[in-house]
């Protein structure tokens, strides 16, 4: 008798599948883990099509998915791909905690907390966090640690705020951690701790999290944790998040580049020169990282001057004078195309084409830039600048010392009366010194003047787009030999030449074509 009644039910059984196959579907479908279809659901929303997600989480509804309920909840509670309604997220949430999702009660602790005025209820919703941390759900620690931070109807309690980070951080949760960090650092002792958050911070960083990137930047930029200022360090950060999208990074950059300039200014003042270094250091990659114009014209300023202890550096001031010009500060591109020649063929090859240009731009102009004049011509002296010609040298010579009474042009001016020299050019700079015959008392008097003016006759010349040529570290070649008709042109140039400190009042010799 056992044995029919088994077999009857084993009958029925089949005869009722066969009859509703949707059903025995949907049973079989339920029986089966439904995350992989939230999953996919969940990329629609963040992809921004949530009118396909919506089918998807309503069938896990309907199938008593708790993870599929609380998604569900979570599109009426934001309007997506249905109408705003949140009593309805309210209760499909509410449905979801019954079924002892914590991330459930995380949503509902949200929701009382004020993020929809019409709901809040401080005491609900720190109920739900509560709840949500009794599971352990990591998120739930630094919401509830704000109820009792005096972010509630409830006094602040600094030693339950700091127990629930710390558990809400040993968890892992990167919230938590970051609160932590945040309450360690403002909390005055016993329980803050300055060094301990920061030590808390890098790790957060490394992993992408901005909030903890713009804390760090703010530790060393302001000098917390008992920390140097560290505007270096700071931009990093910054950065750092910058190219994470925080829109907040950018602010803090441009706001911090006065005050970050303003203190390397003042560091260089000092003359010590460990602050010299660390003032320069600043400056330069302020400028190579944010290319705050002011950081870079101080570096090719100081640098083309030698205003600091370690003296002119033409090498980095070419560098920072080209980048000075690009960014539109004209005052600097003639000094860049000055320390161009200063520094000589050792400079790269694209600056000395482009030096020259902009010397030959200027020496055209109306008037004429007599400085840029004879700087183009010192290029096209030498060989090994590989630019223009010595026909073109002795134009631009003639025009800088004679038309326009440029004194540090008159002493190459000389090569144009002498006829040795008319066939040749020098291959590179030699040494100043190696000057002899009839401008030797000339030279010494140019070279004391240019000594006597150091570094305040730089800083004018600078300031003024002028190019403090003389005191480059080498000078053409001479020789005394010239021709009757030379010596004659040259009497004409010395005359010239001995109206130093007044002005040159002869006129250019009628033998010589450039004039």
């Amino acid at each position: 008798m056992l044995r029919v009644s088994i077999l009857v039910s084993i009958l029925l059984a089949i005869s009722s599948w066969a009859i509703c196959p949707a059903a025995l579907a949907d049973q079989l479908y339920g029986m089966r883990s439904f995350d992989a279809e939230n999953e996919k659901a969940k990329a629609y929303v963040n992809s921004g099509a949530p009118e396909l997600a919506l089918p998807i989480f309503e069938r896990g509804a309907e199938l008593g998915d708790i993870r599929a309920i609380n998604n569900l909840a979570g599109l009426y509670r934001n309007g997506q791909s249905v109408p705003k309604d949140t009593a309805n997220a309210i209760s499909l949430y509410e449905k979801a905690s019954e079924g002892g999702l914590p991330h459930a009660d995380y949503n509902l602790g949200w929701i009382y907390f004020g993020t929809d005025a019409a709901y809040l209820d401080l005491p609900k919703s720190r109920a739900y966090w509560q709840k949500a941390v009794d599971a352990d759900y990591g998120p739930a620690f630094s919401l509830l640690a704000q109820h009792y931070d005096g972010r509630s109807e409830l006094p602040r309690d600094p030693e339950r705020v700091k127990d629930l980070l710390e558990r809400g951080s040993a968890l892992g949760d990167k919230e938590s951690t970051y609160a932590l960090a945040h309450f360690l650092l403002n909390e005055p002792a016993p329980l803050g701790d300055p060094q301990r958050a920061r030590m808390l911070l890098p790790p957060l960083s490394r992993n992408g999290y901005v909030p903890a990137m713009l804390l760090r930047g703010d530790i060393a930029r302001l000098g917390l944790a008992g920390n140097k200022i560290s505007y270096v360090t700071a931009l990093g950060d910054y950065q750092q998040a910058e190219e994470a999208g925080s829109t907040i990074a950018t602010a803090k950059i441009e706001t911090m580049a006065p005050l970050w300039y303003r203190r390397n200014v003042d560091l260089l003042r000092t003359g010590i020169r460990a602050n010299e270094i660390e003032a320069m250091a600043g400056l330069t990659v302020q400028c190579d990282y944010t290319d705050y114009l002011p950081a870079c014209h101080k570096v090719a300023y100081v640098d083309y001057t030698g205003q600091t202890q370690r003296g002119r550096d033409l090498s980095n001031a070419v560098k920072y004078l080209r980048k000075t010009c690009d960014l539109g500060e004209m005052s600097a591109c003639i000094p860049y195309a000055d320390a161009v020649v200063a520094w000589g063929p050792s400079s790269d090859r694209a600056d000395i084409t482009r030096a020259a240009q902009m010397l030959s731009d200027v020496c055209n102009e109306t008037p004429p830039n007599y400085s840029a004049c004879y700087n183009l011509a010192y290029m096209e002296y030498y060989t090994a600048f590989g630019v223009g010609s010595y026909d073109s040298m002795k134009r631009h010579v003639t025009e800088a010392c004679f038309n326009g009474g440029y004194k540090p042009a008159c002493p190459m001016a000389y090569e144009v009366f002498n006829s040795e020299a008319r066939s040749r050019r020098a291959s590179a700079p030699k040494p100043r010194g190696a000057i002899d015959g009839l401008l030797t008392m000339f030279v010494d008097n140019f070279i004391d003047t240019d000594r006597a003016a150091g570094q305040a006759g730089q800083q004018a010349i600078y300031n003024k787009y002028s190019s403090p040529s003389a005191s480059r570290s080498s000078t053409p070649s001479y020789s005394s030999s010239t021709s009757a008709q030379d010596s004659r042109d040259f009497d004409n140039f010395i005359n010239s030449v001995n109206a130093i400190g007044t002005g040159y009042n002869s006129s250019c010799p009628s033998s010589n074509p450039y004039c």
